[in-house]
């Protein structure tokens, strides 16, 4: 079976559009104080050919940009960081429901904090 890698390419249209892409969200990166290496990016590229790959598509778009959410973080603190930037650039949906699911962690821990859930005396009453 050929590697998956040789079969998908940047086209030219995509190719800038996706790469530009990388290049803004490389940047916005080291903005937020998240630096990855010139190797990472590069294997950043390799991802999003397979992730184009696997779908089916022949070349890789911006859409294929989703999954370095899971690449490019280094510390666990920068998850968020880097997925709110990755979907900026890329899905607008997924950036929505992360924000979405960010008001609703808040909401919850000022429900909690409110409701005494977390005093366990509060739960007998």
């Amino acid at each position: 079976m050929p590697d998956g890698g040789t079969l998908v390419s940047l086209q030219p249209q995509s190719a800038t559009e996706a790469l530009l892409a990388l290049a803004t969200l490389h940047f916005d990166l080291q903005a937020a104080g998240i630096y990855p290496s010139d190797r990472r990016i590069g294997y950043c590229v390799r991802v999003m050919k397979a992730t184009a790959w696997l779908a089916g598509r022949p070349c890789a778009t911006t859409k294929d940009m989703v999954l370095l959410a899971n690449v490019l973080w280094t510390k666990p603190d920068q998850i968020t960081t880097v997925r709110r930037l990755i979907y900026a650039l890329s899905s607008p949906l997924d950036l929505g429901a992360l924000d979405l699911s960010s008001r609703l962690d808040k909401l919850t821990a000022n429900y909690t904090l409110v409701a005494g859930v977390d005093d366990p005396d509060a739960r007998k009453r």
